[in-house]
């Protein structure tokens, strides 16, 4: 069976965060839905679910993560109007 696309809500709020996804899940990207940081994701909904950790923090203010390896997804603003960049936690590497 061929994948899905669907939208997972990520918390703008600055930090780790962590979603349940189909494994082997690719997020294409991120996008604002109606106000909402909204990842856009490719999954194969037949497969079990697991945990996936996203990192967010706000341009020229926010605290960089020391020990993790991080993938940027991409750029959204917050509600409240600051630039926030988006990233997939990658503790795989």
């Amino acid at each position: 069976m061929g994948g899905k696309l669907w939208t997972y809500t990520l918390s703008s709020r600055d930090g780790r965060h962590t979603l349940n996804m189909p494994e082997g899940a690719y997020v294409i990207g991120i996008r604002e839905c109606s106000g909402d940081p909204t990842l856009i994701v490719f999954v194969n909904p037949n497969n079990p679910v697991e945990p996936r950790d996203f990192y967010v923090v706000t341009v020229g203010s926010g605290d960089m993560p020391e020990v993790v390896t991080l993938e940027h997804i991409g750029s959204f603003q917050s509600p409240d109007g600051n630039l926030k960049m988006a990233f997939v936690v990658r503790d795989d590497l």
